[in-house]
């Protein structure tokens, strides 16, 4: 091989050297960015952010066609099971809604809601009710509100969890926070109660893109038997929604949520009380985390 020739191939060969080592360059730096990239998924789809310990998540629930039955028995004499909505005009309204969780590690979070629903109504009621240890007669207008103190808070552990979602376990406790008022011309009074029901459930969600994620979580609560303070009671709790984030701080989301909750307290002979609601309905919220 002659002298040109040799030269030829050294100059050839390093060309080549020089393009594979300006190609691997690139390479190494394009690498070293997707790593932050990876890392921040999580937080735009909520997967389990690292740097984001608090999300507040506001917004409106609207239900619709609530069943309220509500029953109070005072001083012996036997209350009527009172339909909210058939016997006393209420209707739907739309209520604000707070739900809060804090992210104490990747797979453990804190988590409570608090829903006011204040239904406020006025009919006449063709039957007498007894409500309260009063009799409302039939034919005279009765103003009456149903105000409902909805709070839940509990313990989130997912299980199992990937850049596209999650599984996780619940353990929560429902505070039944409830008190109807019924006044007419000649009688008024006003019945409370308030409930404590442990409850376990589920909690799934799974990322459709790296900003849209739907999620769906159902919890069952229960008080069987009568062994605190004379109370019984159970429901289940379902949520369905889907969540878009404009950043991983903000985003908004929309979904449909159910409550269902029966329960009785008969303290004494002369006193008990009961209720039946169900609440359902769509509802709208912003999302917050910091």
């Amino acid at each position: 091989m002659t002298n040109r020739a040799v030269k030829k191939y050294r100059s050839v060969a390093g060309l080549m050297l020089g393009c594979t080592l300006a190609l691997a360059r690139p390479a190494g730096a394009q690498a070293t960015t997707a790593a932050p990239q990876q890392a921040a998924a999580p937080a735009t789809t909520e997967t389990k952010p690292t740097a984001i310990r608090l999300e507040i998540a506001a917004g409106l629930w609207a239900p619709l066609s609530p069943s309220i039955e509500y029953l109070d028995t005072e001083n012996g004499l036997t209350g009527t099971n009172i339909n909210f909505a058939t016997q006393l005009g209420l209707h739907n309204q739309a209520f604000p809604a707070v739900r809060v969780n804090w992210f104490m590690a990747p797979k453990h979070q804190l988590r409570g809601q608090y829903i006011r629903l204040n239904y406020v109504q006025t009919a006449t009621p063709a039957t007498p009710l007894t409500f309260n240890g009063d009799v409302y007669a039939a034919g005279l207008p009765v103003s009456s509100t149903f105000l409902w103190h909805a709070m839940k808070a509990g313990y989130e552990f997912d299980f199992h969890s990937t850049p596209d979602g999650f599984i996780g376990a619940i353990v929560d406790v429902r505070d039944i926070n409830v008190a109807g008022t019924l006044t007419n011309s000649s009688v008024g009074g006003t019945a409370s109660v308030h409930v404590f029901l442990p409850g376990v459930g589920a909690h799934a969600r799974y990322n459709v893109s790296p900003k849209l994620a739907v999620s769906a979580e159902a919890v069952v609560f229960g008080l069987p038997g009568k062994g605190i303070a004379d109370t019984t009671g159970h429901g289940v709790d379902i949520d369905a929604y889907a969540t878009f984030n404009f950043t991983p701080r903000v985003g908004v989301q929309g979904g449909y949520r159910s409550f269902d909750v029966t329960y009785s307290i008969t303290p004494d002979s002369n006193t008990f009380n009961s209720g039946t609601f169900a609440v359902r309905g769509p509802y709208g919220e912003g999302v917050f985390r910091f």
